[in-house]
């Protein structure tokens, strides 16, 4: 096949996807089965993590155990005193 029939083909099937997703997408949007939405009003949002100390870990603390992060203790130095 030449390079304008390899090409013509390829216009006629992006074409015919085009329109077959915009008719599938119309069938969608004009489906009488589709849940229509209610208006309730204005709807607010709180993030989780502002609410729930422990945001979204799952189960206890939401973390490993132990002490908290900024409270390692530092090594003892290895050397001798010098006064013995």
């Amino acid at each position: 096949m030449t390079a304008s029939g390899e090409g013509l083909q390829f216009k006629r099937a992006v074409y015919f996807s085009l329109s077959v997703h915009v008719a599938f997408f119309v069938f969608i949007l004009l489906s009488p089965h589709l849940p229509k939405p209610s208006r309730k009003g204005l709807v607010h949002y709180i993030p989780l993590n502002m609410v729930v100390p422990g945001g979204g870990g799952g189960g206890g603390g939401g973390g490993a155990e132990g002490p908290p992060p900024g409270s390692r203790h530092r090594r003892r130095s290895r050397k001798k005193p010098s006064g013995t």
